[in-house]
This record gives structure tokens, C-alpha cells and sequence, in this order.
């Protein structure tokens, strides 16, 4: 038996007529008459008095309702506890913006090392906001990145890391005096930035209205340092993203609108994630936590 083929009956069976049913489900009153025929056939006795209009349940047909009420919701339950072990096994997981903060890197090889069994797809990425639309839209099972500053409440986010937002000044710039440096300080600054700079920039916007006026756009982060070294501008970045450089001549401080904005492991809220993929965020989560 078809489990449309019980939807059908079921819905003629509460008194809708053949004609509201077939409407509801986008078929035919031919398809659907030759649905229910099917159904009777099968199970070997007529579930349906059409000797008169509208039609009605027979005896059987009355008594194989009410044993499809109580059947129905539990085998729906099933098939949706089933689907979480047929349909996917593997991982797919997007890190912004780089593999090897925070050894990401090292603890997604050891995921696999101990989890051969669970397929893992790793890409890399720069712009947040697509990462939480493919989250959203469950084209993505995870993201490790920064907290969105921009609202999602449908994303889950479980804290891994702690890591402090700068501001990037040469080393004469009036703003280095303070502990601090809010972005008000420097909005008429220039500023240089490679993509994911950029994109930080721009998501600012959710916590100071205001964005900067001039943007030179870099590729490369190590010429971001170079400018900045040299004086021709001003920049921002996470402390994470500064380790690998040689920083000398620039002054850091912490933004003082967002001093910390954690490296967090996300998902939909609305996922409902296979066994392979809880095994995923909870190992993450324990490593980062160790």
C-alpha cells in the first residue's frame, strides 16, 4: 500500500468530497478514483459505499480508519528516525575564513582519523552571510566561524574560542594613544582590506551604523600589513588572523564596540542532524574544549 493512496482515504474518510481531495493533493478525481479502487484491491474489500452521494464508509472501511489513526503518526515518526541513517552519512562542514586557526585544520584530520567511516566535505570560505543562508537552507550541515553580527535566530552556535576583534593603526596614529580604539575614532580613515577584511567591514555595520568611507581593497592580508606598516592606512582583523605576522611597526587595540567576538560551531535550528552528524559537533566541541 502506497501511503498516498492511505492520505487520499484518509481525507475522504474525515468528509471531504473526491473533488476537495483531488484539488488538495493536485491530481485528478480519475487518478484519484483509481487510487482508492487500488487500495480496495488490494486489500480485498470495499472501503467505500458509492450507491449514493456523497459517499460513505462501509463497515470495513469505517473500522479501517480508526486503525489508521492510531497507525499513521507513529509510522510517519518512523520513516523520519529512518531517513537520518539511510539518507546521509557524510559531513559537510565550511570554515571561515582559514583552516589553520585555532589548528582547525589539525582537529578536522583527526576527526577523520577516528571517524573513517563518516565522510567529511571541508570547504573554505570568506563571506558569512552566504554561509548562513546554505545553513539556513540545509545546502550546509555546519559552519566554523566567527559569531554572525548580523541577527540569526534560526542558526544554533556553540562557542569554541575566544578571539579578540583589532584595529590595525601605523604606529604615529593618533588612536594608538588609548587601550581601546572604537571605529568612530577611525571611520574617515582609509582603510585597506583583502576579502575577508572586507566582509568583517561590512557586517560592522550591524553593530556602528556608520561604515568607513574609503576601502582600498587587497587581495593578499600580508600587503594589508605592509600598508599599514608603511602608513597608508588603517585596518581590522581578529587577533587569530594576526599570529603568522611580523607586526612591528603597527599598534593593535581592541575595538571597543566588539572587544571579543567568538569563533562558534553553527547550524540550523530546524536540522534535524543524522547520528554521523551529532558525532561531528560533538566532537568539534569537545576538542576546542580540552
Amino acid at each position: 500500500m502506497r501511503m498516498e493512496h492511505l492520505g487520499y482515504f484518509m481525507s475522504i474518510a474525515k468528509g471531504s468530497s473526491f473533488l476537495d481531495v483531488a484539488l488538495d493533493h493536485e491530481i485528478s478525481q480519475a487518478t484519484l478514483s483509481k487510487s482508492i479502487i487500488k487500495l480496495e484491491d488490494e486489500l480485498g474489500v470495499r472501503l467505500l459505499d458509492r450507491s449514493h452521494y456523497p459517499v460513505t464508509l462501509t463497515e470495513a472501511g469505517r473500522q479501517f480508519y480508526e486503525d489508521l489513526q492510531k497507525l499513521l503518526p507513529g509510522y510517519k515518526t518512523m520513516l523520519d528516525h529512518i531517513k537520518a541513517f539511510v539518507l546521509r552519512h557524510d559531513v559537510s562542514c565550511t570554515v571561515i575564513p582559514s583552516f589553520h586557526i585555532f589548528g582547525i585544520q589539525v582537529t578536522l584530520d583527526q576527526f577523520s582519523a577516528v571517524h573513517q567511516d563518516i565522510p567529511l566535505d571541508t570547504t573554505r570560505h570568506d563571506d558569512s552571510v552566504s554561509i548562513l543562508t546554505a545553513l539556513q537552507n540545509e545546502e550546509l550541515d555546519f559552519g566554523i566561524m566567527h559569531k554572525p553580527l548580523q541577527p540569526a535566530p534560526e542558526i544554533a552556535m556553540v562557542a569554541l574560542a575566544a578571539d579578540p576583534l583589532y584595529v590595525l593603526l601605523p604606529k604615529n596614529h593618533p588612536a594608538a594613544k588609548g587601550e581601546t580604539v572604537s571605529l568612530y575614532d577611525v571611520i574617515n580613515d582609509t582603510f585597506v582590506a583583502n576579502p575577508w577584511a572586507y566582509t568583517i567591514l561590512r557586517d560592522l555595520v550591524h553593530v556602528v551604523p556608520e561604515m568607513p568611507k574609503n576601502i582600498k581593497k587587497l587581495e593578499v592580508r600580508a600587503l594589508v600589513i605592509e600598508s599599514i606598516s608603511d602608513g597608508f592606512g588603517v585596518s581590522i582583523l581578529y587577533h587569530s588572523d594576526l599570529t603568522t605576522f611580523n607586526l612591528e611597526n603597527i599598534i593593535i587595540r581592541p575595538l571597543a564596540e566588539l572587544p571579543n567576538n567568538p569563533l562558534v560551531l553553527a547550524w540550523s535550528k530546524q536540522k534535524q542532524l543524522s547520528p554521523q552528524q551529532r558525532t561531528f559537533r560533538d566532537y568539534i566541541i569537545a576538542s576546542f574544549r580540552k
